[in-house]
């Protein structure tokens, strides 16, 4: 069962007017629509038919939340001059997280699929993937951030650790040194 917590609007965001996180999440769209899409002449029709398509695949799975955790987090990250990837794999397919500043990609620049990425098939089955990287050192004030803005309880670590053979190793090192 997913455990996701609810996306509670920051003070600024509702000094800004916004009467809840659906408000939000409407009006990011709105504006990344007219920042990066209206404004570089592009087909705005053409987006708005993606993200209607984009938008009934995440609200069925209640992600708006999930959406708008992630953009407060690179947000934070890009305020505090703290890098941050431009979010790896399939979830460079999604327009909305485009819209939202999460991915760096426009994906339908580089006609990507939405659905590799999340598809009626997978609602219901865990989270939609979305991979973002954050420079190695300031990885502890991220967390922290995370923490004083959802919640000790709502946070956790998560590494991934690989590790190559003495044959694979020596390998990557010969193809390296070829270079």
């Amino acid at each position: 069962e997913i455990h996701l917590p609810k996306y509670e609007l920051s003070e600024e965001e509702k000094a800004a007017g916004y009467a809840d996180p659906i408000d939000l999440f409407w009006e990011v769209i709105t504006q990344g629509l007219e920042d990066k899409v209206k404004a570089k002449g592009k087909d705005v029709e053409v987006y708005l038919d993606r993200v209607d398509r984009e938008y009934d695949v995440i609200s069925r799975g209640g992600f708006e939340s999930y959406f708008l955790i992630l953009r407060d987090i690179i947000n934070w990250c890009q305020r505090n001059d703290v890098m941050v990837g431009t979010a790896r794999g399939s979830a460079a397919g999604s327009l909305i997280a485009y819209l939202l500043n999460v991915t760096r990609v426009d994906p339908l620049e580089y006609d990507l699929i939405f659905e590799r990425f999340l598809n009626e098939s997978r609602v219901g089955k865990g989270l939609p993937d979305i991979d973002s990287d954050f420079e190695s050192d300031r990885r502890d004030d991220v967390k922290k951030y995370m923490e004083q803005r959802f919640g000790v309880n709502n946070v956790a670590s998560i590494g991934t650790y690989s590790g190559l053979m003495t044959k694979g190793a020596f390998k990557d090192l010969l193809r390296f040194h070829g270079e």
